[in-house]
């Protein structure tokens, strides 16, 4: 990680350059850590995509080409979804109702969640990030598909998943910083879950009551007691990318070539899916 190393990287993360190998570890995370500090220059614009993804899938089942300009790196990665909670709300009657109503829309307009999946899998964005932003919309069995009608409400946040690290002490880690992986067996029955990093602190629950929360998610019923000893707990760190639906309307105004549709169509069965 000397300059001259760290300068060749940093220009190929800007430029059109890719220099960097798929099994190259140590330099996929120089990749990632240089997308951190540019993240008001690139960053952002892997949201975009997943907006464009969705919006032309609505629109007439169109595959979207994944930009030149974007890194042509692999990453584990999560596409979350979040919406309005108040999106039907007219605000002119809202004005007349004064002061309270303020707060109180203000109070509503909090998000709600819509859709969340990813992989761990350590692929290329250039497939996974179209791939897991129609999974996420059209797919999270917790929620109905994504209608057309809310797309103006959806906030889009992508995680790429970074630094691995297996821990034994199920404490072992930092609410707001660190996302965590379990699993284990019981009875016979394999379970697995995982947490984002912000989960946690959004929630506003400890260590223990994100442990708690976690089983269930992974479809445990029992008393944390009863696995503790047993979990095989993975933390690792992401990198956020976050965009509502104005933000990338207002990108797409402004450059309008920027996306391009792909000459590749969905199969039948693929629509199926969705």
């Amino acid at each position: 990680k000397d300059t001259a190393t760290t300068e060749i990287y940093t220009q190929a993360f800007v430029g059109s350059v890719r220099c960097v190998q798929e099994t190259d570890a140590e330099y996929m995370g120089i990749i990632l850590e240089i997308m951190q500090e540019k993240e008001e220059k690139l960053q952002i614009e892997f949201p975009y995509l997943s907006f464009h993804v969705i919006i032309n899938f609505l629109k007439n089942r169109k595959m979207v080409e994944y930009p030149s300009t974007l890194p042509d790196i692999s990453s584990p990665l999560f596409v979350t979804w979040h919406i309005k909670l108040n999106e039907n709300q007219d605000e002119e009657e809202e004005e007349e109702k004064g002061e309270k109503a303020k707060q109180k829309k203000e109070e509503e307009e909090e998000e709600t969640l819509r859709g969340c999946i990813g992989t761990f899998a350590n692929q290329p964005l250039k497939k996974m990030l179209p791939m897991y932003s129609l999974i996420s919309a059209f797919q999270d069995t917790r929620f109905p598909p994504i209608s057309e009608k809310e797309i103006p409400f959806l906030t889009c946040t992508v995680s790429l998943l970074q630094h691995f690290e297996k821990i034994k002490d199920p404490l072992g880690w930092e609410i707001g910083k660190h996302g965590i992986q379990i699993s284990f067996k019981h009875k016979g029955e394999h379970y697995s879950g995982t947490f984002l990093p912000e989960v946690a602190s959004e929630q506003k629950w400890n260590q223990t009551e994100t442990l708690k929360q976690l089983l269930r998610k992974a479809g445990f019923n029992g008393k944390l007691e009863a696995v503790k000893d047993s979990l095989e707990i993975e933390r690792y760190q992401s990198i956020k990318c976050k965009a509502n639906y104005l933000d990338y309307l207002d990108f797409v105004t402004k450059n309008k070539t920027y996306f391009k549709l792909s000459e590749k169509t969905m199969s039948a069965s693929e629509e199926e899916d969705f």
